[in-house]
Protein backbone atom coordinates (compact mmCIF):
# COMPACT_ATOMS: atom_id res chain seq x y z
CA UNK A 1 0.00 0.00 0.00
CA UNK A 2 1.47 3.10 -1.15
CA UNK A 3 0.61 6.34 0.33
CA UNK A 4 0.59 9.33 -1.84
CA UNK A 5 2.18 12.57 -0.91
CA UNK A 6 -1.19 14.23 -0.67
CA UNK A 7 -2.36 11.58 1.78
CA UNK A 8 0.80 12.07 3.82
CA UNK A 9 0.30 15.82 3.81
CA UNK A 10 -3.34 15.35 4.81
CA UNK A 11 -2.32 12.94 7.60
CA UNK A 12 0.40 15.35 8.87
CA UNK A 13 -2.04 18.24 8.58
CA UNK A 14 -4.67 16.35 10.65
CA UNK A 15 -2.07 15.39 13.24
CA UNK A 16 -0.81 18.97 13.43
CA UNK A 17 -4.36 20.31 13.74
CA UNK A 18 -5.19 17.79 16.49
CA UNK A 19 -2.02 18.68 18.36
CA UNK A 20 -2.71 22.41 17.88
CA UNK A 21 -6.26 21.98 19.19
CA UNK A 22 -4.97 20.07 22.20
CA UNK A 23 -2.34 22.72 22.87
CA UNK A 24 -4.94 25.48 22.44
CA UNK A 25 -7.29 23.68 24.83
CA UNK A 26 -4.46 23.34 27.40
CA UNK A 27 -3.65 27.06 27.08
CA UNK A 28 -7.34 27.99 27.42
CA UNK A 29 -7.66 25.66 30.41
CA UNK A 30 -4.56 27.17 32.02
CA UNK A 31 -5.83 30.70 31.47
CA UNK A 32 -9.26 29.68 32.80
CA UNK A 33 -7.65 28.33 35.99
CA UNK A 34 -5.60 31.51 36.39
CA UNK A 35 -8.70 33.66 35.87
CA UNK A 36 -10.71 31.53 38.33
CA UNK A 37 -7.92 31.85 40.90
CA UNK A 38 -7.72 35.60 40.35
CA UNK A 39 -11.52 35.89 40.63
CA UNK A 40 -11.58 33.86 43.88
CA UNK A 41 -8.81 36.03 45.37
CA UNK A 42 -10.70 39.16 44.35
CA UNK A 43 -13.95 37.86 45.88
CA UNK A 44 -12.15 36.94 49.12
CA UNK A 45 -10.43 40.35 49.33
CA UNK A 46 -13.78 42.08 48.84
CA UNK A 47 -15.35 39.88 51.51
CA UNK A 48 -12.56 40.77 53.98
CA UNK A 49 -12.83 44.47 53.11
CA UNK A 50 -16.60 44.37 53.58
CA UNK A 51 -16.26 42.63 56.94
CA UNK A 52 -13.66 45.18 58.05
CA UNK A 53 -15.86 48.04 56.92
CA UNK A 54 -18.87 46.58 58.76
CA UNK A 55 -16.79 46.27 61.95
CA UNK A 56 -15.50 49.84 61.56
CA UNK A 57 -18.97 51.26 60.94
CA UNK A 58 -20.39 49.24 63.86
CA UNK A 59 -17.72 50.61 66.21
CA UNK A 60 -18.32 54.13 64.90
CA UNK A 61 -22.08 53.78 65.42
CA UNK A 62 -21.56 52.47 68.97
CA UNK A 63 -19.26 55.40 69.75
CA UNK A 64 -21.82 57.88 68.45
CA UNK A 65 -24.52 56.15 70.47
CA UNK A 66 -22.33 56.32 73.58
CA UNK A 67 -21.68 60.02 72.99
CA UNK A 68 -25.39 60.71 72.64
CA UNK A 69 -26.15 58.64 75.75
CA UNK A 70 -23.44 60.42 77.75
CA UNK A 71 -24.74 63.83 76.67
CA UNK A 72 -28.28 62.81 77.58
CA UNK A 73 -27.05 61.57 80.97
CA UNK A 74 -25.23 64.86 81.64
CA UNK A 75 -28.32 66.83 80.62
CA UNK A 76 -30.47 64.64 82.85
CA UNK A 77 -28.13 65.13 85.83
CA UNK A 78 -28.12 68.88 85.19
CA UNK A 79 -31.92 68.97 85.10
CA UNK A 80 -32.16 66.83 88.24
CA UNK A 81 -29.71 69.19 89.97
CA UNK A 82 -31.78 72.22 88.96
CA UNK A 83 -34.96 70.54 90.18
CA UNK A 84 -33.24 69.62 93.45
CA UNK A 85 -32.10 73.21 94.01
CA UNK A 86 -35.59 74.46 93.20
CA UNK A 87 -37.17 71.96 95.61
CA UNK A 88 -34.69 72.86 98.36
CA UNK A 89 -35.52 76.56 97.96
CA UNK A 90 -39.21 75.74 98.04
CA UNK A 91 -38.86 73.57 101.16
CA UNK A 92 -36.80 76.20 102.97
CA UNK A 93 -39.30 78.89 102.02
CA UNK A 94 -42.18 76.76 103.30
CA UNK A 95 -40.30 75.89 106.50
CA UNK A 96 -39.40 79.55 107.07
CA UNK A 97 -43.06 80.50 106.60
CA UNK A 98 -44.18 77.78 109.02
CA UNK A 99 -41.56 78.84 111.59
CA UNK A 100 -42.55 82.49 111.25
CA UNK A 101 -46.22 81.58 111.69
CA UNK A 102 -45.40 79.37 114.68
CA UNK A 103 -43.35 82.15 116.29
CA UNK A 104 -46.49 84.32 116.32
CA UNK A 105 -48.51 81.81 118.36
CA UNK A 106 -48.93 81.37 122.10
CA UNK A 107 -47.58 77.81 121.72
CA UNK A 108 -44.22 79.30 120.77
CA UNK A 109 -44.25 81.56 123.83
CA UNK A 110 -45.11 78.53 125.97
CA UNK A 111 -42.20 76.61 124.39
CA UNK A 112 -39.78 79.48 125.12
CA UNK A 113 -41.08 79.60 128.69
CA UNK A 114 -40.55 75.83 129.04
CA UNK A 115 -36.94 76.16 127.81
CA UNK A 116 -36.31 79.01 130.28
CA UNK A 117 -37.84 77.02 133.16
CA UNK A 118 -35.81 73.90 132.20
CA UNK A 119 -32.59 75.95 132.13
CA UNK A 120 -33.41 77.49 135.53
CA UNK A 121 -34.12 74.06 137.00
CA UNK A 122 -30.82 72.75 135.61
CA UNK A 123 -28.97 75.73 137.11
CA UNK A 124 -30.48 74.84 140.50
CA UNK A 125 -30.42 78.36 141.91
CA UNK A 126 -27.05 79.31 140.41
CA UNK A 127 -26.61 82.48 138.43
CA UNK A 128 -28.06 82.11 134.96
CA UNK A 129 -27.81 84.21 131.78
CA UNK A 130 -30.39 83.60 129.09
CA UNK A 131 -29.82 84.92 125.60
CA UNK A 132 -32.81 85.68 123.40
CA UNK A 133 -32.72 85.89 119.62
CA UNK A 134 -33.27 89.37 118.21
CA UNK A 135 -36.36 87.96 116.51
CA UNK A 136 -37.79 87.28 120.00
CA UNK A 137 -36.84 90.63 121.56
CA UNK A 138 -40.48 91.70 121.60
CA UNK A 139 -41.27 88.67 123.82
CA UNK A 140 -38.56 89.44 126.42
CA UNK A 141 -40.73 91.45 128.79
CA UNK A 142 -43.50 88.84 128.63
CA UNK A 143 -41.01 86.01 129.37
CA UNK A 144 -39.51 87.88 132.31
CA UNK A 145 -42.92 88.43 133.86
CA UNK A 146 -43.96 84.78 133.25
CA UNK A 147 -40.76 83.22 134.65
CA UNK A 148 -40.24 85.48 137.62
CA UNK A 149 -36.47 85.49 137.10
Amino acid sequence: MTVTIEEKIKHIQEAAMTEAREEGNRIIESHQKALDSLYNKHVEENRVQAATRIKTETIKAKQQLNQVAAKAQVDLKRNVGKQLISLKKQVFTEVRTLVDDFMKTDDYKDLLQKYINDAAAYAAGESLTIYISPADADKKADMESRSGL
